[in-house]
């Protein structure tokens, strides 16, 4: 529900996702790997828009698909 005042800010906070870097499942991996790649690329979100969240920041992101680089796939 927003607030009623003209100035006043969603409260806003990250989700986190836990996964072993090393996947023993190498097709659950992959899939793992290109959900989440999807979901802090652009087309996710883009989509994150379209339901009223907030975009990751930019830095954020690349932080993110930085660290989802390291995952065994």
């Amino acid at each position: 529900m927003d607030a009623p005042e003209p100035n006043s800010y969603p409260v806003s906070g990250y989700s986190w996702v836990v996964v072993y870097k090393n996947q023993t499942d190498r097709g659950r991996g992959k899939l793992l790997y290109e959900v989440f790649s999807w979901l802090i690329g652009p087309q996710g979100q883009d989509n994150a828009k379209s339901v009223d969240y907030v975009p990751l920041p930019e830095k954020r992101a690349r932080g993110a698909a930085a660290t989802l680089r390291q995952m065994q796939r």
